[in-house]
Formats: C-alpha cells, sequence, structure tokens
C-alpha cells in the first residue's frame, strides 16, 4: 500500500482560509417573513432561519456515517467542491477533504494517474493512502444564483466520530438575505444502533433580525428533533422509513408587540429507491420520498410530502439530480409544488 505523509499544517492553513470566507454568509429560507408591513403573526416567522440547521446537520452526519459524501470524490484534485441547485450555487468543504486533495496531488505527481487506472481507482487510491483527521473540520457557503434576491449563507462546524458508530458535532451558521439576517448554533449526534438502524438527535437556537418599512422584527426561535431511522434492501429496491418527533418554539418581538408561539409534530417519511448500471460505469438511480406529519398535542394531520426524482451519476463526467416535490399543509388547506435541479462537474 502506498503511504503517503500528509503536510498538516498547510491544510490546516487552506482550511481555515476557505473557512473564513465561507463563515461571514448564511440565508433564511423564509422569504416572506417581514415583506409587508409588518410581520402579521408567528406564522409569518416560525420557520425563520430553519431550513439550514436541519438540511446541513443531515447531510453531514450521513456524510461522516458513511451514507453519503460531503465532497464527491470526482472533487479529489481540487481544494473545495462546487455544486449547482437551483437557485442557489454551494461551496463546500472539509479538513478530510483536503487531506485527500493533498495525496491526490502527491500522487499526480508519481504519474500513477496516467498509468490507465480509472477515475474510480484514483479515488479510491487516494483515500485509502490518507489518514483522517479525528476531528473533522467542515465548512459550506450558498450564494444565490439571482443577484437581487440577496441570499448568502455559510456555515462552519466541527464533529468527531465516537467509535465506528456515533458521531457528535457542533455548528455555527450566519446569514444575509433581502429582508435581514440571522445566525445560530446547532449541535447533533447520530449513534448506530444496529445494522441498517440508528437513532439522531438535533438541536439548534439563534437570533434573527426582519426589517420591514415600519421597523425591525426580531426573532428568536429554537428547535430540537429525535427520531428513529432505518435502511434496507428487498430485492434491489432501497427501502429508508423513518419516525421522528419535532418540536420548535420561538419569540417574535415587533415595536411594542410580542408574540411566541411552539410547535411539536411527529412525522413519518419512507424513502424508496433503486440504482441500475448504465454504460461507461455510470448509475441511474430514481426515487421517491412519501412523508405524514401528525401534530403531537392532539393528533391531527399535520402535512403531507411527496417528492420524486431521479438521478444520474456519469462515473467522473457529471452528476445530474432532478427533484419535484409537493406538499401540502392541512391549517393552510393547499398545495405547494417546487421542483429542483442540481449539477456536479469535477475539476480534473
Amino acid at each position: 500500500m502506498l503511504m503517503v505523509r500528509q503536510t498538516a499544517a498547510l491544510t490546516v492553513v487552506r482550511f481555515a482560509a476557505v473557512g473564513f470566507i465561507c463563515l461571514g454568509f448564511h440565508a433564511s429560507a423564509l422569504a416572506s417573513c417581514g415583506t409587508g408591513d409588518a410581520p402579521t403573526g408567528p406564522g409569518d416567522c416560525a420557520a425563520f432561519g430553519m431550513a439550514m440547521p436541519d438540511s446541513v446537520a443531515n447531510e453531514r452526519i450521513s456524510a461522516r456515517m458513511g451514507e453519503q459524501e460531503w465532497v464527491s470524490d470526482k472533487w479529489q484534485a481540487a481544494p473545495f467542491m462546487i455544486k449547482e441547485s437551483a437557485p442557489t450555487y454551494t461551496v463546500r468543504t472539509s479538513l478530510a477533504h483536503l487531506f485527500t486533495f493533498d495525496t491526490h496531488r502527491r500522487l499526480a505527481r508519481t504519474g500513477l494517474l496516467e498509468s490507465g487506472l480509472t477515475p474510480a481507482q484514483v479515488a479510491q487510491l487516494a483515500r485509502s493512502a490518507t489518514s483522517r483527521p479525528p476531528v473533522d473540520l467542515w465548512t459550506t457557503f450558498d450564494v444565490g444564483r439571482e443577484t437581487d434576491e440577496g441570499l448568502l449563507r455559510g456555515g462552519f462546524g466541527a464533529d468527531v466520530m465516537l467509535g465506528r458508530g456515533a458521531i457528535a458535532g457542533i455548528a455555527v451558521e450566519r446569514g444575509e438575505f433581502e429582508n435581514g439576517d440571522d445566525e445560530r448554533v446547532v449541535t447533533y449526534f447520530k449513534r448506530r444502533i444496529a445494522t441498517g438502524l440508528s437513532w439522531r438527535l438535533a438541536g439548534g437556537w439563534g437570533h434573527g433580525v426582519v426589517d420591514t418599512p415600519a421597523s425591525e422584527a426580531h426573532v428568536r426561535n429554537g428547535y430540537l428533533n429525535a427520531g428513529l431511522q432505518s435502511s434496507w434492501m428487498v430485492e434491489g429496491v432501497r427501502f429508508a422509513p423513518s419516525v421522528e418527533v419535532m418540536a420548535k418554539l420561538g419569540r417574535l418581538d415587533h415595536g411594542a408587540e410580542s408574540k411566541d408561539w411552539a410547535d411539536s409534530q411527529l412525522v413519518f417519511a419512507q424513502r424508496l429507491s433503486r440504482s441500475f448500471a448504465i454504460d461507461d460505469g455510470g448509475r441511474l438511480e430514481p426515487f421517491l420520498v412519501i412523508t405524514q406529519s401528525i401534530d403531537a398535542d392532539d393528533g391531527a394531520p399535520g402535512g403531507q410530502g411527496l417528492e420524486g426524482g431521479l438521478k444520474i451519476d456519469a462515473d467522473a463526467l457529471f452528476t445530474l439530480q432532478a427533484t419535484t416535490a409537493m406538499k401540502r399543509s392541512e391549517a393552510a388547506g393547499e398545495a405547494d409544488l417546487s421542483g429542483k435541479v442540481q449539477l456536479k462537474l469535477p475539476l480534473n
């Protein structure tokens, strides 16, 4: 096995530079909060800044547990990954990826990359020759494609593997958008109970300011999620059911008025997917996600969700994922339809 010594000091300096750039930004996902004369109630701002802590923490946990990639192997030749996901561009990296990037550069100098190895073999060689840091640092940065949207968000975190079956981490996030800004602290933990079964705990607390024509509105909110997740294969189809308790609370201060809110839900989800081999070593994966939420206080239906999509992985060329989602809220009595396209291109 080829052993490669890491230049750790230089790698940490590179990571610190990328992290410093990314940390100053983070966007709220709730554009409707504060778009009128004033927020009309907790419903306008209850989700203020909540999207990023949940989604990024989930992605980070899955990456550290080996369930998905934080930075694709196709980006081993670059110190960071750039992906397009309408309507944003995302730049992310980690200390572990920078170690692998440094290994990849050293392998390139030996001439192994021109020895007829496939990109997948090169990636495997770089991974096996790289020592993983016990504590991994990571950063992510999102910017809106349309400059008038003013969507900028970023986060910086650290996590540690507690043996082979558990991870614990903490992150700080900040964002700026057209009508204000927000910042928060997020913690997360996940432990594998048995093969195909794990439990997860995540929580966060933050503060945001929403600019309105009359004055500023201040929002403070927090969340706590706890749940069980499983995954198994049946005749080539992957089933990934989960159940989660989600609790949110917050306070809205606008002028002389203050409003508090609290909400707790039980969320059931089922993800179905199947991967097919295509030409030149690529993969084609259709998937479907079904969700149903129930109000934890009175047992009333909270909302339903249906998401379907297709992922195409053309080996070393590109990765393309198209998703269409529909969410229906029982309280609002209407459905929202959205779509998203992600394109990943390696820098060779």
